[in-house]
């Protein structure tokens, strides 16, 4: 069984269950975009950088519900950050929601996890996560 624990989080688990995950998200998901910002050093910044593009790309992609893992450390920017870029974005805009959840709250936060630590692994785990996968540094 794949889902035996409360969730999937790559740093712990071993080498044939992530082969086993990579493998389901590619079933699983028509697309992954991993936003990144390989030249920020600090969590805070490279999250706020990563948050700003993804309310840039809400309209675009239809979104129509945004899970962030929920990072109690970082919350209070994140909800400044989002707050400040969906008040100034277009009415028109599909999204009706967005919030945070911790991961064994939101099954599906797995995937992002997967396809995070896959790019940042390289080598072969990069290459098993590329199917879907999209990378834009931001």
């Amino acid at each position: 069984m794949l889902f035996r624990s409360e969730r999937i989080h790559f740093t712990s688990e071993n080498d044939s269950r992530r082969r086993q995950v990579l493998a389901l998200s590619a079933e699983l998901a028509s697309a992954v975009v991993v936003a990144a910002r390989p030249d920020v050093r600090s969590i805070r910044a490279a999250r706020a950088g990563c948050l700003d593009a993804l309310v840039s790309e809400v309209e675009e992609l239809e979104v129509v519900r945004i899970v962030i893992e929920r990072e109690d450390s970082l919350l209070q920017a994140d909800r400044t950050l989002l707050f400040s870029r969906f008040r100034s974005a277009s009415q028109h805009s599909a999204l009706w929601s967005y919030g945070w959840q911790r991961a064994h709250e939101e099954p599906l936060l797995w995937l992002a996890d997967a396809h995070a630590w896959a790019q940042t692994k390289g080598g072969s785990w990069r290459t098993a996560a590329e199917s879907r996968l999209e990378i834009r540094n931001v």
